[in-house]
């Protein structure tokens, strides 16, 4: 079936408010490499290729560590790895995150993570 599921377009609805230009379709392509580390009621952690995603609901805190995300911290805006693991979520618990974020994002901390795991 090649329409979404309604979750699915909510979530990308949410997902796509964080966006700019063409960064909703290159997430699309990532969402196969993205590997859930680990998943509870507060602490989402992620790999995305050579990248580190972690979001911590309970701090209110998104950090991650490519060149892009760091050029948008900012603006609050997503790269297409942070893109990514909201897709490649589960549909309820990333409309979950993603509507906390939305509803409180001026209490957000989106930033960088300076050292990289060799």
């Amino acid at each position: 079936e090649a329409t979404l599921a309604s979750g699915e377009r909510d979530v990308e609805k949410l997902v796509s408010s964080f966006l700019e230009g063409g960064r909703l379709e290159r997430a699309r392509e990532l969402v196969g490499k993205v590997v859930v580390e680990e998943i509870g009621k507060d602490v989402v952690k992620a790999r995305v290729k050579e990248y580190t995603i972690v979001v911590n609901i309970s701090d209110k805190r998104l950090r991650h560590d490519c060149e892009d995300w760091i050029k948008r911290t900012g603006q609050k805006q997503f790269c297409k790895h942070v893109a990514a693991l909201f897709l490649a979520l589960d549909g309820k618990e990333s409309a979950r995150i993603l509507t906390l974020i939305c509803k409180n994002l001026n209490d957000w901390v989106f930033e960088a993570e300076a050292s990289k795991k060799t």
